[in-house]
């Protein structure tokens, strides 16, 4: 029997019972990516449901610098990610890529992008990652593997934008992230009473 966890909903107040299962972490307003096995509290009362995840800001990470080395064109939700992830407005992203507002939630709400301003938003992405690690928002390893992956991402352009030169449409792709590799960022990067824990983006 799997080893059960309750807790108090924050809803109705009645119990929650928790469980280590597969997520899929909407909340971060992607459609593709799953959390494996980690715990996740349901509300059998009001149907609540609660996933335990601590410091999401460098599952976040993680996840902005897969997208930023796909392979693929990104679709309008993953650059509306990648946009809050690096803590640009939209409006903040149009004045940095010199167009509009309108322009941006088009970006945003569109299948793929152009293989120009797919390799503008990523540019200006990782631009924001390094600016923001040199003047100290991101701290300790968290900080030098920030540097180390934005710097890979704009050096890597070219040969990215050479696998992508035939690709009209955004494509879906699994990632596949370590919790031992998440460990050298964080001591609990996520609360997982399982082992073999894995971070899929799909």
């Amino acid at each position: 029997m799997a080893h059960l966890v309750t807790g108090r909903c924050y809803e109705c107040g009645k119990t929650m019972v928790g469980r280590a299962e597969n997520y899929r972490y909407v909340e971060c307003g992607l459609s593709s990516v799953i959390l494996e096995k980690i715990l996740v509290f349901r509300c059998q009362t009001c149907g609540a449901v609660v996933p335990q995840i601590t410091n999401a800001a460098e599952l976040h990470a993680w996840i902005v610098m897969h997208l930023l080395q796909k392979d693929s064109r990104l679709m309008g939700e993953e650059v509306r990610f990648l946009r809050k992830a690096v803590g640009y407005s939209a409006t903040e992203l149009a004045r940095m890529a010199g167009t509009s507002k309108t322009v941006v939630s088009r970006w945003e709400n569109r299948s793929t992008l152009s293989q120009e301003n797919d390799r503008l938003v990523r540019l200006i992405c990782a631009n924001k990652i390094l600016a923001d690690c040199l003047l100290g928002a991101a701290q300790g390893h968290l900080r030098e593997h920030l540097v180390s992956k934005a710097q890979e991402v704009v050096a890597s352009m070219d040969n990215t934008l050479k696998k992508m030169k035939n690709t009209k449409t955004a494509k879906a792709k699994q990632y596949t992230i370590d919790p031992a590799e998440l460990a050298k960022l964080s001591e609990s990067f996520i609360e997982n009473p399982a082992d073999g824990t894995r971070v899929h983006l799909q």
